[in-house]
């Protein structure tokens, strides 16, 4: 689910100035596509209710653009649209993936390391995606993590899609993490080793204390 390598990733991007804001401008697409219609953006996602870890749902809170110190930049590319040219719901959680696993680099962490020292992984328990403006082919945009939560033995990420260089908010979600031994396939406790990068990186106030989940 993510890569593990020392050394920030190339073309990261680190804070940026604040700025204004989401985006509300009332665009609307066709039925069917996934996007945001009038002003009251869709929701997709993943709650994992059949798991015996799964996270309760709740819904994400947006944050401005200054809150995030990581930001990794995407160009979209002819494959990632629709006929319309606009980008295909589905893309998005493939930008966050993408920018998680650069996100954890960035941290000099060796995520594969962990895997084969302790036969633990993560399970994806939830993904929450909110479209707020439409993003197009050949787009340069950047996609901010932090880490929200920390839990017991989960991870909660939250990220907004914004154009490079700019405060107008795209796209906003959360991905869920649950830490998971792979031979009982049951939760286990995040690595404290991660615990304190995550801290370092985010701040003690941004990445809260763990807690049960």
């Amino acid at each position: 689910m993510t890569g593990g390598a020392a050394g920030r990733a190339k073309g990261a991007r680190r804070r940026q100035r604040p700025g204004k804001g989401g985006r509300d401008d009332g665009w609307a697409a066709p039925p069917g596509t996934g996007r945001s219609i009038g002003k009251e953006p869709l929701r997709c996602g993943t709650p994992g209710d059949n798991l015996p870890h799964a996270i309760p749902s709740e819904e994400p809170s947006a944050m401005a653009r200054a809150e995030y110190s990581f930001f990794f930049p995407f160009r979209v590319r002819y494959s990632e649209v629709d006929g319309q040219m606009i980008v295909f719901n589905a893309h998005y959680l493939t930008y966050f993936d993408t920018a998680i696993t650069e996100y954890f680099r960035s941290l000099d962490y060796d995520y594969r390391e962990q895997v084969e020292l302790t036969g633990e992984d993560y399970h994806t328990v939830r993904t929450v995606v909110e479209y707020y403006a439409p993003i197009r082919f050949d787009d340069e945009i950047e996609v901010g993590v932090r880490t929200a939560r920390i839990g017991r033995s989960s991870l909660t990420f939250g990220l907004e899609i914004y154009p490079r260089g700019s405060d107008e908010r795209l796209a906003s979600g959360e991905v869920v993490w649950v830490n998971t031994d792979q031979t009982t396939h049951r939760p286990s406790p995040v690595p404290a080793v991660l615990v304190e990068k995550l801290r370092a990186f985010d701040g003690e106030d941004e990445a809260a204390p763990p807690e049960g989940g």
